[in-house]
């Protein structure tokens, strides 16, 4: 009998290897949970994988590096693969960068229930329910350009739910072409629906975020097929703690006592909605472009860091990363046009901000012990996110330094 209604959950880019990362400082309090964050959220979705009651679990790469977790995170894994087994719960794995084929050590067996793909493009594994195929699972491979390819699989049965499990960019072309019922994509940190039902296309976004730029709920997705092949899909969460960035807006007069009010509001909003899970915040603090450069020049953003973390350590915790006074309007254009230091400066910014493959390298600026190494090498910023970041900071502080006059500050 074919077409029997499946469920079964979507998860990729545990990356067990990975610890969290991005921040200077961790309290006491949430060192060990910090530290050991993606190995519970790893245990979460086996608790799911069970409490939902799924046929079988698809992993699509980037598990986990056994080379870098050494014998914790490969006796981890597998003994929550094994529960898996025991609840007869299969498992596909398909391989990504961190964990292709041949990197699980050979002295350690994977349970039984775990299918694990060869790489070979368009092999196909069958879940069998009483001994009947109840769903087949396809890799994916890669056209000449790296993509996705979806469109191979003339050889899968039409009368069989069929899944494809893929690693990298999607060619989106290609969707449309195939007889995928459901396409289970990893290589992304963030959750993204490429194409919703009844031909869902997803990547399933790790299930713990590492980093303050990985914000909000994180887990893995519930796939529901009926008897029909109909597909429903559900964000199920699994990470233990979640980082957030949250805006604070200061109209009119910016004093202390407004500041802290309109924080602790949102504090509490932050931990009234933390699900139970503990919280790593970046602060911003919007108000005008002169506000802002007047509290910049006072140093508050420190104090009010210092506050927020003296303040607000209760249940759930929340532990502020950061906090940073902004400006809710842009940089007047005719500032750009001054001929003082401060136009050159801003013009100087702008120039380099329009070229994004100019490398940003602020090595010759270290002192002669430092112009070579690993400072020297991050000195050399090239990730363009963060070529944003570092040039957006060191126009505000410019603005701040040079814009004094300009902005007649008392």
């Amino acid at each position: 009998m074919s077409n029997w209604p499946l469920r079964f959950l979507h998860a990729s880019d545990l990356h067990l290897e990975q610890p969290l990362h991005g921040v200077t400082e961790i309290p006491d309090s949430l060192l060990e949970k910090a530290i050991d964050a993606p190995y519970q959220a790893a245990e979460r979705l086996v608790d799911q994988a069970i409490e939902l009651g799924v046929d079988f679990l698809v992993l699509s790469g980037d598990v986990i590096n056994t080379h870098q977790t050494g014998p914790r995170g490969v006796a981890f894994f597998r003994d929550q693969l094994a529960r898996l087994t025991e609840r007869r719960i299969a498992v596909f794995w398909l391989p990504g960068k961190v964990d292709p084929v041949g990197n699980w050590p050979t002295a350690i067996p994977l349970p039984d229930g775990v299918q694990f793909f060869s790489g070979d493009r368009g092999e196909q594994l069958v879940y069998r329910r009483e001994d009947e195929p109840a769903a087949r699972i396809v890799g994916l491979g890669h056209d000449a350009h790296g993509q996705v390819q979806a469109d191979m699989l003339q050889a899968a049965q039409a009368d069989t739910f069929t899944i494809g499990v893929g690693y990298g960019q999607i060619d989106r072309t290609s969707i449309d072409k195939s007889r995928l019922g459901y396409v289970a994509l990893g290589g992304a940190h963030e959750r993204e629906l490429i194409s919703s039902p009844p031909r869902a296309v997803q990547y399933a976004g790790t299930h713990q975020g590492r980093c303050p730029s990985e914000t909000g709920a994180h887990g893995a997705t519930l796939i529901d097929v009926d008897d029909l092949g109909n597909v429903r899909t559900k964000f199920i969460a699994t990470d233990v703690l979640r980082w957030l960035e949250r805006t604070v807006t200061i109209e009119g007069a910016a004093t202390r006592e407004r500041i802290e009010n309109k924080l602790s509001e949102a504090m509490r909003h932050a931990q009234q909605n933390a699900e139970g899970r503990d919280l790593m915040i970046r602060w911003t603090v919007e108000t005008s472009l002169e506000v802002a450069r007047r509290l910049r020049r006072r140093h508050i953003e420190s104090d009010l860091l210092a506050w927020l973390r003296e303040g607000f350590s209760g249940l759930p915790a929340a532990w502020s990363v950061s906090v940073t006074i902004e400006a809710g309007e842009a940089i007047p254009e005719q500032w750009y046009d001054e001929e003082t230091i401060l136009g050159d400066y801003l013009r100087l910014a702008h120039e380099v901000d329009q070229n994004p493959r100019q490398l940003l390298d602020l090595s010759e600026y270290l002192d002669g012990d430092n112009r070579d190494g690993i400072v020297a090498a991050a000195a050399k910023i090239k990730e363009p996110e963060l070529r944003r970041r570092v040039l957006a900071e060191a126009v505000k502080l410019g603005v701040d330094l040079l814009a004094a006059d300009s902005a007649g500050e008392e």
